[in-house]
């Protein structure tokens, strides 16, 4: 079992990633931290909804859910208390 994380910070290859959340409360998506800046893509940040069985576009981060992020190239994402 992991440990639980109120931020965290990794690389991201260009193209589809599969992310985490973190601990605690949401982070917002505008929130997320990305260098260089602009590689995450706007509005491509999606979650299974298993109750609609479809894939919802995120405003939020939160915690217990995995997410898909296209990224335009590689970059570090930052999540969380590690974003600023």
């Amino acid at each position: 079992m992991g440990a639980s994380v109120a931020g965290w910070t990794d690389s991201l290859s260009q193209g589809w990633n599969i992310i985490g959340s973190v601990y605690g409360e949401p982070v917002a998506v505008d929130g997320l931290d990305d260098i260089p800046s602009g590689t995450l893509q706007k509005g491509t940040l999606y979650w299974w909804d298993p109750a609609t069985k479809s894939y919802q576009t995120a405003t939020e981060v939160e915690q217990g859910k995995g997410y898909w992020a296209a990224c335009s190239e590689n970059c570090e994402l930052a999540v969380g208390l590690l974003a600023t």
